[in-house]
């Protein structure tokens, strides 16, 4: 092991109490300075620092037997204090990289419902981000953002990675109701029949476009419950018929040929009246990055087939596994 030597202002008190050896100090000072010729010299005088183990040697052999238990003192208390130096530096290090990664962190806002919400604007709490998406593309390490109460219809893909002291946190605000939901609201409807309540849409979804049928699985038993397409009229689900000739109350039909959606209200209300919605997303939320957190968001309405929102995560094998959560 080739043997390192400490200048000797670093073996100072005030240094060595950042080392914790500070004990050490005795050791040193009450040693002599050696000289070019192995002799001990006096205070002042010039000082020979062994570069090599012949040195080293020739340095023992001219030293007195008087003076070579404090040698071997001062060899002692290099070896221990080098070693703490470098763990010093290194928890400097470590420190340093979490006050960097701790600053680099930024607090996002995203709320819809403020005046000034834009997807232009820097996500801040005066001028929020209005979309859960841009907020997804822009968060870095150790970011966290806050998100304002509403009902967000989109579908939100977080790609970005945290780590696990810099995690990448999605939080609903404090007291606020945070909903990923899969409709949208229609409007725009028109009345097609004078004598009943019948009301069409543009409608240009199609669903599950690998069967001909368009269901899953493709066979006659699930024509109508494989199909995808789900309508709510003021929070109340319409049932699904496969021609205009079957529509009545409380049904709808979607015909994908002509991209129109046909829809009677169970209470033979006005549509352009009502509130409704029709799930047009598959999937809400998609998270394939790693330490992602997600707090206080709602997931409370059911996208089409066949999941809701959709997980990755690495295993020991470092192979990645997926999750999907319906409700």
């Amino acid at each position: 092991m080739k043997l390192l030597f400490i200048h000797r202002k670093l073996m100072k008190p005030g240094y060595l109490r950042l080392f914790g050896v500070h004990p050490l100090v005795r050791i040193f000072h009450t040693l002599p300075k050696p000289t070019a010729h192995g002799v001990p010299a006096l205070a002042g005088q010039t000082r020979f620092r062994p570069r090599s183990r012949e040195e080293w040697s020739r340095l023992q052999e001219a030293t007195p037997r008087r003076l070579k238990p404090g040698l071997h003192a001062l060899k002692k208390a290099v070896m221990v204090v080098q070693p703490c130096v470098s763990s010093f530096r290194l928890a400097v290090a470590l420190v340093w990289l979490a006050a960097a990664s701790l600053q680099a962190a930024t607090l996002c806002e995203v709320s819809q419902r403020h005046p000034q919400a834009s997807d232009d604007g820097p996500g801040s709490s005066e001028r929020p981000w209005k979309t859960l998406t841009k907020a997804a593309n822009t968060v870095g390490l150790g970011d966290t953002v806050l998100v304002r109460g509403g009902v967000y219809r989109e579908r939100v893909e977080i790609k970005t990675n945290g780590t696990a002291t810099a995690p990448i946190r999605f939080e609903a605000g404090p007291g606020e109701s945070v909903v990923l939901t899969g409709p949208d609201r229609l409007t725009g409807w028109k009345k097609i029949e004078p004598e009943h309540p019948i009301y069409s849409v543009p409608w240009p979804h199609r669903f599950n476009t690998y069967s001909k049928t368009m269901t899953h699985p493709g066979d006659d038993y699930h024509r109508v419950i494989g199909r995808c397409e789900q309508v709510m009229v003021n929070g109340y689900s319409l049932r699904q018929v496969l021609s205009a000739a079957q529509l009545a109350a409380g049904t709808f039909f979607a015909d994908t040929t002509n991209q129109l959606l046909y829809a009677w209200g169970s209470a033979n209300n006005d549509l352009n009246k009502a509130q409704v919605e029709a799930s047009v997303r598959q999937e809400i939320l998609r998270v394939t990055g790693e330490y992602v957190q997600l707090r206080g968001l709602c997931f409370p309405m059911r996208p089409i087939q066949p999941s809701t929102a959709r997980f990755r995560w690495r295993v020991r094998t470092r192979k990645w596994r997926t999750a999907r959560w319906k409700r």
